[in-house]
């Protein structure tokens, strides 16, 4: 569990933890129990004891007042004394099993005294801006435009920080100008590509005026006469077929049937109509029309004389000295526009346009309020529509379409805080936990942020509208629907490389000697495996203990030639090979889980070589919630064997034995070593191997607790022992991940709940899932922090 933060209680539980703790302490004083006077007092009571813990002073009533930290602390040493890490190993007198199993007894039932007195708190969620991945999948929901590697305005947003291992923690989904600058630029290229703003009331018609057009004086070099070239620059916003027409004035000399021609961007001309038959110095014909396809954008248009050389019946050029003057160029279109070819996500916005020129505003009024609703998640007030529809009449200018008018105003409504961040508005507080539950439409944001990285769908705001999402019943069904949606590979796709720390993946360089290649290939399918096992889990609604230890994996021809598993190839489609990951039996003991998969075991090693520390803390941490504390800053780093052992005699646990000599690195390495030496067989990628550097592979490992293994799998089969803690540290992941915060010292009670609803539930995935979203932190909400005295802490 993470350290406690330093939020601030509410004044009513605040005093009702103090008179728990009092109680506490006087009994641990005065009436605890004789083994905890023996076994600890030693180290934790008088004038300099360890870890900051005095429990010779808890009766005193200033340190309590300033540390409500009863709970905490008993829950931390229960939890050492159970993994036989307290009293240390060198520690006399030593208890025996009775003895840990009688003080464990004691200590669980004052925590229990604690958590039936405690009040149930909620904890306060930061507003939190959607993250690239949340902005991409809103968009895609809201207006139907997808993201590709040819579109994706949002390539260049700045990286979102992350906290307490994930990228979706309001408190670190900080806002700059330079995000919000880009957060405009790509609203605005997306509603370019979503909206038709032209030719649905039928083809525009605009101008550029002589005075718009840059004119080229004719050259005459020899043999190669250049004409006068007028040119100009349009703006197209809607792709499709346009009309040009240029308004010319022949000069004297030119000859009538001298044709006119078109560049678009420089490209090859293209001959319009002759130029007219009008005097010298009339008024301008209408010459030079043609039509041509032109794509969304600017464009530089010029026009001229087309002087044809060696072509039949073409003027020669001798005899062609006159030019011309181009006083306009009028551009129509798009043509041939009709209503069944709008796209989708033109249909999903537009769900209302004028007939009339009198209906502009009353349409705009139904188009924003709908946007605006579902922007924003959430109904939307009157004032806040009007706002909007000013936007749009100052938009609404002579000549522009009633969709281009509406462009300001939907920009507007996509860069508003109510669509960039998810702001759950502060409800009236319940006296007795300070808490409130969320409004329906708030907790229908967190369930599809949750499962889906995305707002709410329809069915959702359905439920929401009508008040019926905060029914229990309502939302275990949700999350089952939720679930079996396409759109939750959003949950395993992002939560599961997070929880894993298999993102170093994507950047590891191996050292080719000692761990061999990794391409493209390869990695990919490294980083695909964990995310397609976990996503196996919830459709097929299995065990989360099969992530630990499992008899099949999902694999392809790339990782089978890893894991040296004969007969997996990739078929051939359309002549190249597809490379999905298709389900497989595990032939030996050596695979299964997430644990012996490549992409956590090449995570957890340096290029060179493997580690064993990196192996065991990530055990620790992702797998048993028990992370160590960081080393010390003097701590020095293992010593590599390249430089000290060329001839290969001493292996990598030999020298990680030293290291751990020195005191200060004991403790801990206890821990984490003997989890890393059970996968020393895999070698930085993940390879089997029996030996390195010549000697053979040592894989066995003693617990703190006395238990011993010999190799992966004996590992795992103790690890699975402790599935209860495994399916707590995984209930605390993803509580994490669904609340966007970290959690703190008050939401162990929820955890406990959580994972007991999983256990009830046979450990299926979904039925964590389910409780998570049932859960009091889900579905309820703190108020704010009151001004008063400093946060208590465990410190």
């Amino acid at each position: 569990m993470p350290t406690p933060s330093t939020r601030r209680f509410r004044p009513l539980a605040a005093r009702a933890l103090v008179c728990v703790a009092l109680a506490t302490a006087s009994a641990l004083a005065a009436d605890g129990p004789e083994l905890l006077r023996t076994l600890c007092f030693k180290c934790h009571a008088g004038e300099k004891v360890k870890g900051d813990l005095h429990l010779d002073r808890w009766t005193d009533r200033g340190s309590l007042a300033a540390k409500i930290t009863a709970r905490d602390l008993l829950a931390s040493a229960l939890g050492q004394m159970q993994r036989s890490e307290m009293p240390p190993a060198k520690a006399s007198p030593q208890p025996d099993s009775a003895q840990r199993a009688s003080l464990a007894a004691w200590l669980t039932a004052q925590i229990a005294d604690l958590d039936r007195i405690t009040p149930v708190q909620a904890g306060r969620v930061t507003m939190r801006r959607l993250n690239r991945e949340e902005f991409r999948a809103t968009i895609r929901d809201l207006i139907g435009i997808g993201f590709d590697r040819d579109f994706d305005p949002t390539r260049d947003f700045p990286a979102d920080g992350a906290g307490h291992g994930f990228d979706n923690i309001g408190n670190v989904l900080t806002t700059s100008p330079l995000l919000l600058e880009r957060a405009l630029a790509a609203v605005e290229a997306i509603l370019a590509k979503a909206v038709v703003v032209d030719g649905l009331g039928g083809p525009r018609t605009w101008t550029l005026a002589g005075k718009q057009l840059a004119f080229t004086p004719p050259t005459k070099a020899p043999g190669v006469p250049n004409p006068g070239r007028w040119s100009g620059q349009i703006e197209i916003r809607q792709e499709g077929d346009y009309r040009l027409r240029a308004s010319v004035r022949p000069d004297a000399g030119t000859p009538k049937d001298a044709p006119l021609a078109w560049s678009i961007d420089f490209q090859d001309p293209q001959t319009g109509t002759k130029r007219g038959d009008q005097a010298t110095g009339s008024a301008p014909s209408a010459s030079g029309e043609i039509t041509v396809k032109l794509a969304r954008g600017s464009h530089d248009l010029a026009v001229f004389l087309h002087r044809e050389t060696g072509k039949s019946g073409a003027t020669p050029v001798a005899v062609v000295t006159g030019d011309l003057t181009v006083d306009a160029i009028e551009i129509q279109g798009p043509l041939g526009f009709t209503p069944d070819k709008l796209p989708a996500s033109h249909r999903r916005i537009f769900i209302a346009r004028p007939t009339t020129a009198g209906d502009r505003s009353t349409a705009a009024q139904q188009v924003l309020t709908a946007f605006a609703r579902r922007a924003f998640r959430r109904p939307v007030t009157a004032d806040e529509v009007a706002r909007y529809l000013t936007l749009f009449t100052a938009a609404d200018r002579d000549g522009e379409s009633f969709e281009g008018a509406m462009l300001t105003p939907l920009a507007a409504i996509l860069v508003a805080p109510s669509f960039l961040y998810r702001i759950e508005a502060d409800r009236p507080l319940d006296a007795a936990t300070g808490a409130y539950a969320l409004d329906c439409h708030a907790l229908a944001a967190r369930l599809s942020y949750f499962l889906w990285s995305s707002m709410p769908d329809e069915e959702l705001f359905r439920l929401a509208d009508a008040g019926t999402l905060s029914d229990p019943a309502v939302i275990a069904a949700q999350v089952t629907r939720m679930l079996a949606d396409p759109k939750a590979e959003a949950l395993t796709r992002i939560f599961v490389p997070q929880w894993l720390q298999i993102g170093a993946v994507e950047t590891f360089t191996p050292d080719h000697q000692q761990a061999g290649e990794l391409g493209t290939n390869l990695r990919t399918a490294m980083m695909e495996e964990p995310v397609a096992l976990f996503a196996h889990l919830l459709r097929a609604n299995r065990s989360l203990l099969e992530l630990l230890d499992a008899d099949y994996s999902f694999i392809n021809e790339d990782l089978a030639k890893l894991y040296e598993i004969p007969g997996i190839k990739d078929p051939e489609v359309k002549g190249r090979k597809d490379r999905t990951l298709v389900k497989a039996t595990l032939p030996s003991g050596r695979r299964g889980g997430v644990l012996t998969m490549a992409a956590v075991l090449t995570a957890t090693s340096y290029p060179d070589r493997t580690s064993a520390v990196r192996r065991g803390k990530f055990v620790l941490e992702a797998i048993l919630g028990a992370a160590p504390p960081p080393p010390p800053p003097e701590v020095q780093p293992l010593i590599d064997a390249a430089k000290t052992d060329k001839a290969g005699k001493i292996s990598l646990r030999q020298r990680l034995e030293q290291h751990r000599a020195d005191a200060t690195c004991a403790s801990c390495h206890a821990r984490m070593d003997p989890l890393g030496f059970g996968f020393e067989n895999y070698n930085p990628l993940g390879k089997w191997r029996d030996k390195e550097s010549n000697l053979a592979i040592d894989a066995s490992g003693t617990l703190p607790d006395g238990r011993s293994f010999k190799g992966p799998s004996d590992l795992k089969k103790l690890l699975l022992e402790r599935k209860d803690d495994f399916t707590r540290c995984l209930s605390e992941k993803l509580l994490t991940y669904a609340l966007g915060r970290g959690l703190e010292s008050f939401d162990r009670r929820s955890v406990a709940a959580i994972a007991a609803a999983a256990k009830a539930g046979d450990h299926r995935l979904s039925a964590l899932i389910t409780a998570i979203c049932l859960s009091h932190p889900f579905r309820q909400r703190s108020g704010p922090e009151p001004a008063g005295p400093a946060a208590l802490s465990t410190r």
